[in-house]
């Protein structure tokens, strides 16, 4: 298993000298990313999980799905029938595994998880760093703060809830920097929603990007929950059948003790989580419009990361989307010359804080993966 971190790491150099245009050319370096990419995915592709992974039901579940006569229509909107009712409203996660049983080997399921995952990250990666001229160092740093909040065994072995949150990542992205298509946006989101519904609550902050959080928003910390706990059992008891869903999962991820190998990767979530959110709120002089609004949605995103601290699966879970957006986090809160040029040594202290969180993430993948 130790074996998919190496190639992790693998990834992170390729990524680091494909960003070095000192010996190859900007196509020649977008080439060696996505062989960087794929070699990871093959790594993960051929080794078998643990018993205890997510990933070994996922494969257990493929075989059933091999050897049903149910069509792919009838399987995508039914598949509660011969697998796990959870995923009875993940449509387009249906869909994959579909795919995959009929026509592909088992381990093209993770293959496609990090693909998805990481050419997502890369994307982002390459346009911050274009559009703004950064050095090596960003892309480091982006790969240190990607790792704090999205665990590479996660993507190896979660699948569906970090394939969503890389996809609604990019919605995010492409709405605040590249003003996309709505049509095509709209069609993202519900690929997203319907892979994991965990994505329905990102949602609301993509439309307070153009709003400050400020004083109200820690007051939001302590009010959100009281909402949302009585919004969600309404939920658990309505008529519709995808509420019901929602409110279920809702129940499970806040209120049910399964703690699982998350408990490993806690502590780094929530500490980087925490600085995220404290340099998102500080007072800074004038920024690019569209970094504002970065800014503005990662503010109101961390406060309901917060709201929800008595559930370590949605604290979990939430900022895996950050793990995807991180190099346009490290773009606008840590090498920003307009967010920093008041107090530069607090800006090495936060840089020196990330790459400590982000060591102790690595050894926790290595810990668990061993």
């Amino acid at each position: 298993m130790t074996s998919i971190l190496f190639a992790y790491i693998l990834l992170v150099g390729g990524i680091l000298f494909a960003s070095s245009m000192r010996y190859i050319n900007l196509r020649q370096g977008r080439y060696l990313l996505i062989v960087s990419i794929f070699i990871i995915s093959i790594s993960a592709a051929c080794i078998e999980p643990k018993p205890i992974y997510d990933l070994a039901r996922h494969y257990k579940e493929l075989d059933v799905i091999k050897n049903t006569e149910m069509g792919f229509g009838e399987f995508v909107f039914n598949s509660e029938c011969i697998t796990d009712a959870n995923y009875r409203h993940s449509f387009s996660f249906n869909a994959i595994r579909f795919l995959i049983a009929k026509y592909l080997p088992k381990g093209a399921l993770p293959f496609f998880s990090i693909s998805i995952c990481y050419s997502v990250f890369g994307y982002i990666l390459y346009d911050v760093k274009r559009r703004n001229k950064l050095t090596n160092f960003y892309v480091g740093l982006s790969m240190a703060v990607s790792l704090c909040f999205l665990p590479i065994l996660y993507v190896y072995s979660g699948i569906r809830n970090e394939i969503a949150m890389a996809v609604i990542a990019l919605v995010v992205y492409l709405r605040i920097y590249k003003k996309c298509n709505i049509i095509f946006l709209i069609l993202l989101t519900f690929l997203a929603i319907t892979m994991h519904p965990l994505a329905l609550s990102v949602i609301p902050f993509i439309f307070l990007n153009k709003v400050r959080a400020g004083k109200i928003g820690l007051f939001l910390v302590v009010l959100i929950p009281n909402i949302l706990y009585a919004l969600m059992e309404k939920f658990r008891f309505s008529e519709y059948d995808f509420l019901r869903y929602i409110g279920a999962k809702f129940y499970n991820y806040t209120f049910v003790n399964t703690y699982s190998q998350g408990i490993f990767f806690y502590t780094s979530a929530v500490v980087m989580t925490a600085t995220v959110l404290f340099l998102s709120v500080l007072r800074t002089r004038q920024m690019h419009k569209e970094d504002q609004r970065m800014v503005n949605f990662i503010s109101w995103y961390s406060i309901f990361v917060f709201s929800n601290i008595r559930s370590y699966q949605i604290v979990m879970r939430l900022p895996y989307l950050y793990g995807i957006l991180a190099p346009a986090i490290v773009g606008t809160l840590f090498v920003n010359k307009n967010y920093w040029g008041w107090k530069k040594g607090f800006q090495y202290c936060a840089v020196a804080g990330t790459f400590l969180i982000a060591g102790y993430a690595l050894y926790s993948n290595y810990m668990w993966m061993r």
